[in-house]
C-alpha cells in the first residue's frame, strides 16, 4: 500500500474488525426497525407470497429455526389453510427445523466444551514462538 499511497496507514485487524461489526450492527438495526419479527408478521408476509405465487393449494410443510415468531406463523398459516379446505383438519402442516440451524445449535454447545482446550493450545503456541530457544527444544523433542 505504502507504493500505492505512502500517506496511507493500514489499520490493525482489532480496528478493521470494530469498524465492520459496528458497520454490521448498524444495518442489523436498520432491518430491524423495517419489520417487525413477530409471528403475526411473519404470518402475513408468508401469506401474502403464497397468495401472489398460487400456491396455497400446494403447500403441505414449513422449514424454519425454532423461534417462538415461527410457531405463532405456522399455527397461523394452518388455520388459514384448513379454512380454505386446503388442508385436512386431522393432518397437521409439516412444521421442520432447518437442518442447518440444528447443526449450529449443536457446533456451538460443542464448542463450549472444546474452547478452555483450544484457548491452551493457542497460549501454549504463543509461549513456544516467544522464545528462540523454545522452539528449537520443541524442534529437538519432535524430531
Amino acid at each position: 500500500m505504502a507504493n500505492l499511497n505512502p500517506l496511507f496507514k493500514m489499520p490493525c485487524r482489532t480496528t478493521a474488525r470494530n469498524v465492520c461489526m459496528r458497520a454490521f450492527q448498524e444495518k442489523k438495526t436498520e432491518l430491524n426497525d423495517i419489520t417487525p419479527h413477530n409471528g403475526i408478521e411473519l404470518f402475513n408476509q408468508i401469506n401474502n407470497c403464497i397468495q401472489d405465487w398460487s400456491t396455497e393449494d400446494k403447500l403441505f410443510g414449513t422449514t424454519q429455526d425454532n423461534a417462538a415468531a415461527n410457531n405463532t406463523m405456522v399455527d397461523l398459516l394452518k388455520q388459514k389453510l384448513m379454512s380454505k379446505k386446503y388442508l385436512p383438519p386431522d393432518v397437521d402442516l409439516l412444521h421442520h427445523q432447518c437442518a442447518a440451524h440444528v447443526f449450529n445449535l449443536i457446533v456451538k454447545n460443542v464448542l463450549k466444551f472444546v474452547k478452555p482446550t483450544v484457548v491452551n493450545i493457542c497460549e501454549s503456541v504463543k509461549y513456544i514462538r516467544s522464545s528462540q530457544s523454545r522452539k528449537q527444544t520443541l524442534k529437538e523433542i519432535v524430531a
